[in-house]
């Protein structure tokens, strides 16, 4: 040490003395000199030694604490230096102070031993256990505490709390409950449940109670659910084991429930032998009677017992009873001998013996004997009766025979009395009715007033010669139809409607509508009918009320409620209508209205076709029907079109002019080489263009004020007809079907008219109490169209707004009809809806948004004010508007809706249901 030492001295003395003039220094140096030197060179190793010390370290490499410590350390090393005497001293200052100075810990080995303190426990933290120790709930509460844990001791500065920090959190991860403790708590808990639920099932049921059969099936079912609880894994599957074991148990009936059953059983099928024990068909009124009164009293006895054998007893005891009581049979058969003896008797009476010689007394009385013998051989009381009834003719025909005046009078008596049962007075109107009844009282006083008998028999076959000429209700009937065609045939020759297969029968209201608008076809004028009252007999809905049939046949004939109305009256088998007549279109609210009257075309398509036609044109497709009929009025007109018949209008007629109109309209707007379906469009078009709704008319209908229009009257609106159509431009839905219909059938285009009612209305129109002849149905009519052998909707109403005539509307031309589209319901026999829609035509055409939405919310106010239920409605959408349209119908909370059907891309069927509260 002392070696080191000295070199530490000798060095920087050779330092020095290398930069002295070192020889002349050694020359001439003095002690004095030498002294000199010595001091000034351990000066300036002070100053080396203290800038040396300064330059170890600097006090921003410190904290606070070791930042003291390095100033003390650097104050007194300086202060010892500088107080020592030698460089020995110095030395050994600077190397005391320097090793403290280099053993201070610097901030960067303060941190360094911090962190690795730090990344110690963490790593230990982390150890206690894994994550996959914990089920997720606590997986994310160690993950919670873990974090948190690392965290702090991240965050602590000083290394001594790492571990207090460590310990603390281990404990709390320690503390969070393991899988395996879980599983282990959860294992008693189960075995525990198992217990339980086990002695549950053990206790749940009472095997005495149980017969034998029963409670061995109950003994085995328990132990097999004992071994399935044993063998379960969760309480759920434990929780489902006692409820099926008591389930199946529950099943099991104990002995006093068997019993009971037994009982209950016994006493009805007690009851029941009773009440069927005697058929009381064979009994009389008031036996039955008595019967039901001993069968209610032992029903009301039988019903408290408790016993079994007390049951049976009670039984035969009133069977005994039903016993005595004596059936129809025995009665009958006492009546009958009873009433032979009573005949007997007053055969014996009915002439004076003592009047008689005593041969025609034996005679008599062997007649009588006779009779009698006759009479015990007859077992029916009423040919007993009929008996003693003709044997009095016989015994008055015998005394007046041998000129008894007296047997004379009472078989004339007899005789007359016999008229009035000759003829079935049910079978006769109440004018022959009284024809026959003044024929009896005429020829009866004439058969009383005869002297003989040869006369009195005579005057007797002349009054039944009377009666048999007098034609009954159905001959008369059969006279009458056979007049009505008679008539036909004498004014309308051969130009007629072929009648309906049967005139009198019908299997359906499609036949019976046929028959009725046959007759309603032949409304002379509006007051009279060829034939207004007819009989039908209805094959069909025999419990229905003349009235009830009288409202279904408005829904299916076709000329009723326009200028028809009808009356219904049964009549046996058969029942009769009456035809009332309204008069025809007469009155037009075109003078209140402008008609538009704008002959305009709105469709490109149509531009192909060329064949013009000229205004004496006159080759339409309604001149290849092959039946022709005599036609005077607008109803007529349409009804023969629709049924494929040549018109013949009257010469002048209404049916003429408006024919020729038609025609004219037709030979202004379609074109030769157009298809059929062109001109389905073109005429449709010209309606939306040239027809407006009848307001006025709607308004009348439903007003309060009925007396203004009664049905008869309200028939007169030209709206309801084809003049509305074709002369005012002014319709209601009737009037657009017919004009619609009318100028389809003249181009030969299959189509029929519907009328139709909503299906869910009931009783008379709520607005003002009308009773539109169906039962207070509101109704509509509009148009099928046949193309290729299917049948579409067209509602040339809805052609156009029926509040804004300037939009035209497309969505009702050429729809696939359903079921009940537009929420009414339809009327057509053999009528094969569409599946499809023209696709040739909606293609070309410009869907207005307007007229598609209007056209709802009117169809949605109509429905509302009927207090309508539900009700579906069906709309064409164009694709491109289908979102919108959906967008908009949402706003309505009375909607409900489906896509119905899509036919290709560019189409939608919306069904709309509407929710009347």
């Amino acid at each position: 040490m002392k070696k080191i030492k000295y070199l530490v001295f000798i060095l920087p003395l050779l330092v020095l003395l290398s930069s002295c003039d070192f020889v002349k220094f050694v020359e001439t140096p003095t002690n004095k000199d030498i002294n000199n030197t010595v001091l000034t060179n351990i000066e300036a190793e002070k100053k080396n030694y203290c800038v040396e010390i300064e330059n170890l370290s600097s006090d921003s490499a410190y904290n606070e604490k070791e930042r003291l410590l390095y100033m003390n350390y650097l104050v007194e090393a300086k202060s010892e230096i500088n107080e020592s005497e030698t460089l020995e001293e110095i030395k050994e200052v600077y190397d005391k102070y320097s090793l403290l100075i280099i053993n201070l810990k610097t901030i960067e080995e303060y941190n360094q031993e911090l962190l690795d303190e730090q990344n110690k426990y963490i790593d230990l933290l982390k150890d206690v256990l894994s994550i996959d120790s914990y089920r997720e709930k606590e997986q994310k509460l160690y993950e919670f505490y873990l974090d948190a844990g690392i965290k702090a001791i991240q965050d602590e500065t000083h290394k001594d709390n790492i571990k207090t920090i460590y310990e603390s959190y281990k404990d709390i991860i320690l503390g969070i409950k393991t899988d395996e403790e879980y599983k282990l708590e959860e294992a008693k808990a189960l075995a525990k449940y198992k217990e339980d639920n086990i002695n549950i099932i053990n206790n749940h049921i009472d095997l005495s109670l149980y017969r034998e059969n029963e409670a061995n099936s109950i003994t085995k079912i328990l132990n097999e659910y004992i071994s399935l609880i044993n063998e379960a894994t969760t309480n759920k599957e434990i929780d489902d084991l006692v409820v099926d074991y008591k389930i199946k148990v529950y099943l099991y009936k104990t002995d006093k429930e068997f019993y009971d059953e037994e009982l209950e059983k016994l006493i009805n099928d007690s009851i029941n032998e009773i009440k069927n024990y005697k058929n009381t068909s064979n009994y009389r009124e008031n036996e039955v009677i008595i019967i039901n009164s001993i069968i209610d009293t032992f029903s009301k006895q039988v019903v408290v017992l408790l016993d079994k054998e007390l049951v049976k007893q009670l039984v035969e005891s009133y069977k005994e009873i039903l016993d005595s009581i004596k059936d129809d049979k025995t009665l009958y058969e006492e009546e009958r001998i009873e009433l032979v003896n009573d005949s007997y008797n007053e055969m014996l009476t009915l002439v004076d013996l003592n009047n008689m010689t005593e041969e025609a007394q034996q005679e008599y009385l062997e007649y009588c004997n006779q009779v009698k013998k006759d009479m015990l051989s007859l077992e029916i009381k009423e040919l007993i009766k009929s008996r003693l009834s003709s044997e009095k003719q016989n015994i008055y025909l015998l005394g007046a025979q041998l000129g008894d005046k007296n047997s004379l009078m009472e078989l004339q008596d007899l005789l007359v009395d016999d008229l009035y049962n000759y003829l079935d007075m049910d079978l006769y109107r109440e004018e022959q009715q009284s024809e026959i009844l003044t024929i009896i009282n005429t020829q009866g006083k004439i058969v009383k007033k005869q002297e003989s008998y040869d006369n009195t028999l005579s005057r007797i076959d002349d009054a039944h010669l009377l009666l048999d000429a007098i034609l009954t209700n159905d001959e008369m009937w059969g006279k009458e139809d056979e007049e009505f065609f008679v008539t036909l045939h004498e004014l309308y020759g051969d130009d007629i409607l072929t009648p309906p297969a049967s005139m009198t029968e019908a299997n359906d209201y499609y036949e019976l509508a046929n028959i009725i608008d046959y007759y309603a076809f032949y409304q002379m004028d509006g007051s009279s009918f060829i034939r207004n009252k007819f009989r039908v007999k209805c094959n069909f809905e025999d419990d229905k009320t003349d009235q009830y049939v009288k409202n279904e046949v408005y829904w299916h004939c076709e000329l009723l409620n326009a200028s028809v109305g009808i009356d219904a009256c049964y009549e046996n088998n058969y029942i009769v209508f009456t035809l009332v007549p309204y008069d025809f279109a007469s009155i037009s609210n075109a003078s209140t209205t402008q008609r538009l009257n704008k002959y305009e075309w709105k469709c490109d398509f149509l531009s192909n076709a060329t064949q013009t036609r000229g205004n004496d044109f006159d080759n339409f497709n309604y001149l290849k029907f092959k039946k022709s009929c005599i036609v005077s009025n607008s109803q007529q007109l349409w009804y023969a079109l629709e049924n494929n018949y040549i018109p013949i209008p009257a010469k002048d007629s209404k049916a003429e002019i408006l024919l020729n109109v038609a025609k004219n309209i037709l030979r202004n707007i379609i074109k030769n080489d157009m298809t059929d379906e062109e001109k389905i469009y073109r005429i449709y078009e010209w309606i939306s263009n040239n027809i407006q709704y009848d307001h006025q008319a709607y308004n009348y209908n439903n007003s309060s004020n009925m007396d203004m229009y009664p049905a008869e009257n309200y028939s007169k609106l030209n709206s309801l007809h084809l003049e509305g159509g074709l002369l005012d431009g002014l319709c209601v839905c009737s009037g657009y079907a017919k004009t619609y219909l009318t100028l389809l059938k003249i181009e030969g285009i299959d189509a029929v008219k519907v009328i139709a009612r909503a299906n869910v209305m009931k009783g008379k129109n709520t607005i003002n109490s009308r009773d539109y002849g169906g039962g207070g149905f509101g109704f509509h009519e509009f148009v099928y169209i046949n193309i290729d052998g299917q049948w579409y909707y067209s509602d040339a109403e809805r052609s156009c707004l029926e509040n804004n005539n300037l939009i035209h509307s497309y969505i009702y031309l050429l729809l696939s009809p359903y079921s009940q589209n537009y929420g009414f319901t339809t009327f057509k026999s053999t009528i094969e809806y569409a599946n499809t829609y023209r696709t040739s035509i909606h293609n070309s055409i410009q869907f207005n948004n307007e007229a598609i939405y209007q056209d709802m919310a009117n169809i949605i106010k109509e429905f509302s004010e009927f207090n309508c239920e539900n009700s579906q409605i069906s709309f064409i959408i164009p694709a491109n508007q289908y979102s919108s349209f959906v967008d908009y119908i949402t706003n309505y909370s009375n909607l409900n809706y489906t896509t119905h059907n899509i036919f290709n891309d560019s189409f939608y069927i919306v069904e709309l249901i509407i929710l009347i509260d």
